[in-house]
This record gives structure tokens, C-alpha cells and sequence, in this order.
């Protein structure tokens, strides 16, 4: 799973599909993907798991980006994930800079550049933020709906096994939410509301709009 070169001797084309809820999801991944060189390749098989295989929702597992960068975003990853969920997939999970990067929508849908360090915990001195990111569909209809986006904040261990543990005091959580929020804007993606450096949340409306909520009691219930 994850480095599509049919015929190359590091081959590894797999598709993976998970039936949950009765929902069924399609993963596709690739190491170090190129845009011009990669596009076609996952297009097709994010093409082959909806339209072949039934799935309903499809997550591509990108291994991209600049390692122990926090904040470098490359152009032609943003361009590389728009194209993606053009082709049909339904959420884009960054990897390989170990360290958490800024999330972003487009068409209401996540890219999450980079999601930190959550089994590897070698990497030296680099920011041990990192979370359990969830995803929240509705599936009352014909098609699953994204609904909203929570992140567990945690920070992986200094020592020992590195496994990571869930922050508990406010302020570090906050800070932790807050490496997710971009502070410039990027052409035809939507950032993070200011509201989730204090709640960790948001909501998706039913066309794809992000909702700025506020830590009022009527949010609270």
C-alpha cells in the first residue's frame, strides 16, 4: 500500500476497503507523489474504488511535504490535493513532516497536510504536537455527509515506547489546535475558523461552508 508503479520491483498496489456502520470506505496511498508523474495513476484508482468497488467514501494517503516543517506547505501540494477530490476523493491525510501542519477544506472536504507524530517518535527536537482526528458523517441519506471535524490533541512521548498522550491542561490544548490554523489564505481553500483554536471543532454545513461556532452554552449542549 502506498507506492504505485506496476511492474517496478518496490510495487505495491493495493487498495484497502473497510465496511463501517455500513458505510463503505476506500483507501488508496502513495510515497512521495509527484503531481505530473502520480495524477492518472491514484485519479484511476480513486475512479476504480467508488465506481467499481462501491465505496462511498475514499481517503488518500499522501506521504508528501518537507520533513520537521511545520508550516512549509509546498504549491503544488495544495494544487495536487484540489485535483484529487476533484477526482472523487473525500478526504486527503498527510504524512512524512512529522510534525502537525495547518488543515484546510476545499469543496467541504479535509486536507490534512500533516497530521504530526503518532507512532514515530525518534525524530529529535521536533514539536511533539500531534492528534486523533475525527471525522463526523451523517448517514441518515443516500450518501454519507461531513458534518464535522474534532481533534484529540495530544503530544507524543520523550522517552521509552514515544507513545503519545492526551493533553488535559486548556492552554496546551489550545496551542496544539492552534498549529492547525492558517493565517493567510490560500486560493480556493477555506481555513480554519478562529474557533477552533478554542474548541478543537467544526462544523460543515450542508453545502460544504465551514461554520464559525463560538464556546456558548447553546454550542456547549
Amino acid at each position: 500500500f502506498g507506492t504505485i508503479y506496476p511492474g517496478m520491483p518496490k510495487e505495491s498496489d493495493i487498495l484497502g476497503v473497510a465496511d463501517v456502520k455500513g458505510v463503505k470506505i476506500g483507501m488508496v496511498g502513495m510515497s512521495y507523489p509527484d503531481e505530473k508523474r502520480d495524477y492518472k495513476r491514484l485519479a484511476e484508482r480513486i475512479r476504480k474504488l467508488k465506481e467499481e468497488m462501491g465505496c462511498q467514501l475514499v481517503i488518500c494517503s499522501m506521504h508528501w511535504g518537507r520533513e520537521e516543517h511545520m508550516t512549509t506547505i509546498l504549491k503544488t501540494q495544495f494544487s495536487f490535493a484540489r485535483k484529487l477530490i476533484d477526482a472523487g476523493a473525500d478526504v486527503i491525510w498527510g504524512h512524512h513532516p512529522h510534525v502537525l501542519q495547518p488543515v484546510f477544506f476545499y469543496k467541504g472536504k479535509p486536507v490534512m497536510f500533516s497530521t504530526g507524530n503518532f507512532i514515530f517518535g525518534t525524530m529529535g527536537e521536533v514539536n511533539p504536537a500531534t492528534g486523533i482526528f475525527q471525522l463526523h458523517y451523517d448517514v441518515s441519506g443516500d450518501a454519507p455527509v461531513l458534518t464535522e471535524m474534532s481533534v484529540v490533541p495530544c503530544e507524543t512521548g520523550k522517552r521509552g515506547d514515544y507513545r503519545p498522550f492526551e493533553l488535559t491542561e486548556e492552554k496546551a490544548r489550545q496551542t496544539c489546535w492552534g498549529y492547525m490554523i492558517n493565517k493567510k489564505k490560500v486560493a480556493q481553500m477555506d481555513n480554519l475558523p478562529a474557533s477552533f483554536g478554542l474548541t478543537g471543532r467544526v462544523l460543515i454545513s450542508e453545502d460544504g461552508q465551514l461554520m464559525d461556532i463560538e464556546t456558548s452554552k447553546e454550542f456547549a449542549e
